[in-house]
C-alpha cells in the first residue's frame, strides 16, 4: 500500500481505516462534472475518530479531475476541523 510505505519512509502515523467507500461507483473519468458529484455523492464515510487529528492527508492513486478527493474532503469536514491535503501519485489527464 502506497499510504503505508509513505508512513514508514517519512515516520508520520497511518491511521488506516478512517475513511471508507461505502457505495460503489461508476469510473469517472467518462462522467461529466455533474455526473461524477452525483455518482460520488455518499460514496465515503469518515468514522466519528477522525475529530482527533488535526492534519489529514489523503492519498490517492490518480488524480484526474479531483472528484474523489473533494467528496471525500467534504465528507472529513463534517466532523473534523483538521487541515485537510491531497496527495497523489500521479495526474492522469482528460483526452
Amino acid at each position: 500500500c502506497f499510504g503505508r510505505q509513505l508512513s514508514e519512509k517519512t515516520g508520520i502515523p497511518m491511521a488506516r481505516g478512517l475513511v471508507r467507500r461505502v457505495k460503489n461507483t461508476e469510473p469517472l473519468k467518462q462522467l461529466g462534472y455533474v455526473e461524477r458529484k452525483k455518482n460520488l455523492d455518499g460514496a465515503f464515510q469518515v468514522l466519528d475518530s477522525i475529530v482527533k487529528y488535526d492534519h489529514i492527508l489523503i492519498v490517492d492513486d490518480i488524480y484526474t479531475t479531483g472528484s474523489t478527493a473533494e467528496s471525500i474532503g467534504h465528507e472529513i469536514a463534517k466532523k473534523s476541523t483538521g487541515r485537510v491535503y491531497v496527495l497523489c501519485s500521479c495526474i492522469g489527464q482528460e483526452s
